[in-house]
Parts: structure tokens; C-alpha cells; sequence
């Protein structure tokens, strides 16, 4: 600002001095003194659209505590030299306030220069990194041209994979009579699907020749029975998160944080179990089956990808609502918002602290 107004009144009387003595000599001076800027600020125009600005993160995963680096990539493909940029930029956790910061550089004709961000994943949760305004001044420093950029790139941080003492009831519980899925890569004692026939065996049971097959091909044919695949558990991510700045994000890392520990600890002790969430935006409940390490990790992306519920009585009517969830032995509630609405309504729970 203070070039512009130096720039502002060295013009004005400029002009004044031409117009009193009505020299020539005078007269192109002043002009070069108002062009040469002029002329300057094109050329640096030129130069910023030919700025390719990029942010990368070298490292896939990154849990809760641990220090990252974050990339800013800004390559010059003009035949012009940058000597006083500013980027803008963004960052912070979705669900919180986001920080906002800026990077000087210089930078080259045709040349690349990368700046290095040491970051702290401090809380567990989605952080979002963006540019919002690049602005370059021309080589007089009086104009500057600024461009408003959409850029942007988010960083997962995973919460430390902890075991937490749950107390499991052996009891299995299913809300069907029946089953609906079994297991491909065993057998099992479920006599209602067949999961292959096989040549007899010594001590195979005689309840289990399969008579019919085995006058067809002349020697004993044995039925191996399937392994039906029984839920007997539910963890219930409890959300509703009404707090705001900083302790909503403390409060939602610490909610993420033991919901994926709980569902770490029954996947050890190879129990299959069901994550429920509430999508406000949609107003359903959300439901993840875990029976395996891929449905774990997918099931820590959704948790980490989904939103704090600011309607804690529609997650509740949906709870209350749901009699498939009050047939479990083994229902684990994480929160801290419906706690007791939910035990005065019939539904028993087991807090994960």
C-alpha cells in the first residue's frame, strides 16, 4: 500500500512539474514513471498464470500424536521470475475452526521450490488443508494481482489401535431363527446348508453319509455342514456432539477413538459385531458388519468420515425404534449424550469408558 500511494503522488506531480515547465524531457519521464509499473503488473499477471501450485503428503497413514509433513510444491513454468509471493492458505480439523496462515516465497523463471509444513495429529479425526487466495507483487512492489484458488486435500489421522476390556457374554443372540449367510472357508455344524460332500473319513458320523450320492458312485459320501455367521454384538456410537470450537473436536476424537478401539478389541476375540451411527443429513442410522481386518479398516474410514449429530433426539427415536438392536446380549454404547434416555427406554447397554 505504501508503494501505491508513493506511486500515486510521484504521478501527480509528475504531471504538475509537465504541465508548469512543458518540457518534453519531463513529460517522458513522467510517462515512463506511470507506464513502467503498468507494464510490470502485465507481466506478472503472465507470470502468475503460468504458477502451478500442488500440496502433497508422502505418508498414507498417520495415527493420533504423531508429527507429519505436509509439501507445498510451487513450480514456475514462465520465463519470468516471481520475487515476492504470498500464499494463503487453511487448515484445521472438518469439524472445528479452521487456522488460517500464510507462505511467502520467491521462486525463478522456470524454476521449483518446496516448502516443508511440520504438522501434529494431535486428535483423531479428518484435518482439510486448502488455498484460498494466491497474490504476487510486480517487480516495483505497487500493484500486486491476487487469484482466489480451490485447492485442497484432506489428511485422515487414525486414532492408536488399543485393546479395551469388554465384557462379552458368550451367549449367542441373533434376531433370525434362521440363517442367512454362512461361512466359505469352513465347515460347521449347521445342518440346514450343506457345505460340501467329501469322501467318507474314519469316525465320520453315520447320521451324515449322504445315502442317495453314495449307491450313485459306489463308496461312502460324507455331508459337511456349514458354519452360519452369528453377530453377537453391537457397538453403539453415540454421535450427538453439541459442543463447539475446540472441545467438539476433543469430544468427537475421543468418541471416535474408543468406538474403534471397542470394535479392535471384539475383532481380536473374533467377534462378529455391528458399528451404528447416526447420518444427520439423511435422518437413518448407519450400520457397519465387522467380521474381518477389511471391514475393520473400511469400517474406521466411514466412522472417521461421518459428522457430529447435532440432533441427539432423532438418534434416540431411531435406537428406541429398532427392535433388532434390544436382541443382543452384548450392546456397547460410546458417548455420553443418551446414556441414560436410553436405559429408562428398555434398552440394555454397556458403557465403554
Amino acid at each position: 500500500m505504501f508503494y501505491l500511494i508513493l506511486y500515486v503522488v510521484l504521478g501527480i506531480l509528475g504531471v504538475i512539474f509537465a504541465i508548469l515547465y512543458t518540457n518534453y524531457s519531463v513529460a517522458i519521464f513522467v510517462g515512463v514513471l506511470i507506464l513502467f509499473p503498468l507494464f510490470s503488473y502485465i507481466l506478472n499477471i503472465i507470470a502468475c498464470i503460468m504458477l502451478k501450485i500442488d500440496i502433497q503428503n508422502e505418508q498414507e497413514q498417520i495415527y493420533q500424536e504423531e508429527e507429519f509433513k505436509v509439501q507445498i510444491h510451487i513450480k514456475n513454468r514462465s520465463v519470468l521470475p516471481i520475487i515476492n509471493g504470498v500464499l494463503r492458505y487453511s487448515y484445521g480439523y472438518n469439524i472445528g475452526s479452521k487456522e488460517r496462515k500464510k507462505l511467502k516465497f520467491s521462486i525463478k523463471a522456470r524454476g521449483e521450490t518446496i516448502h516443508t509444513l511440520h504438522l501434529r495429529g494431535e486428535y483423531c479425526g479428518s484435518i482439510s488443508f486448502r488455498f484460498y487466495r494466491l497474490s504476487v507483487w510486480e517487480y516495483f512492489h505497487v500493484f500486486v494481482f491476487s487469484k482466489f484458488m480451490k485447492e485442497s486435500c484432506e489428511q485422515v489421522i487414525y486414532p492408536k489401535l488399543q485393546t479395551r476390556n469388554l465384557d462379552v457374554k458368550n451367549t449367542t443372540t441373533f434376531y433370525n431363527d434362521e440363517y442367512d449367510e454362512f461361512y466359505e472357508d469352513h465347515p460347521g455344524n449347521d445342518p440346514s446348508e450343506v457345505y460340501e460332500i467329501r469322501d467318507y473319513r474314519e469316525g465320520d458320523k453315520l447320521q451324515r453319509i449322504h445315502w442317495k450320492l453314495s449307491s450313485k458312485r459306489e463308496r461312502y459320501m460324507v455331508k459337511e455342514y456349514s458354519d452360519p455367521i452369528i453377530i453377537d454384538a453391537v457397538i453403539i456410537c453415540d454421535n450427538s456432539c453439541t459442543y463447539e470450537g475446540m472441545e467438539r473436536v476433543k469430544r468427537w476424537s475421543d468418541l471416535l477413538e474408543k468406538t474403534i478401539q471397542a470394535s479392535y478389541s471384539l475383532l481380536l476375540n473374533k467377534v462378529n459385531h455391528y458399528v451404528y451411527w447416526f447420518d444427520e443429513e439423511q435422518s437413518v442410522g448407519e450400520r457397519m458388519e465387522v467380521r474381518n481386518e477389511q471391514d475393520f479398516h473400511t469400517c474406521i474410514i466411514r466412522l472417521l468420515q461421518c459428522k457430529p449429530n447435532k440432533n441427539p433426539q432423532a438418534y434416540v427415536k431411531y435406537l428406541i425404534h429398532s427392535e433388532e438392536i434390544k436382541t443382543y446380549a452384548n450392546v456397547f454404547y460410546v458417548g455420553e449424550e443418551n446414556q441414560e434416555l436410553l436405559e429408562e427406554k428398555g434398552i440394555s447397554i454397556k458403557v465403554v469408558d
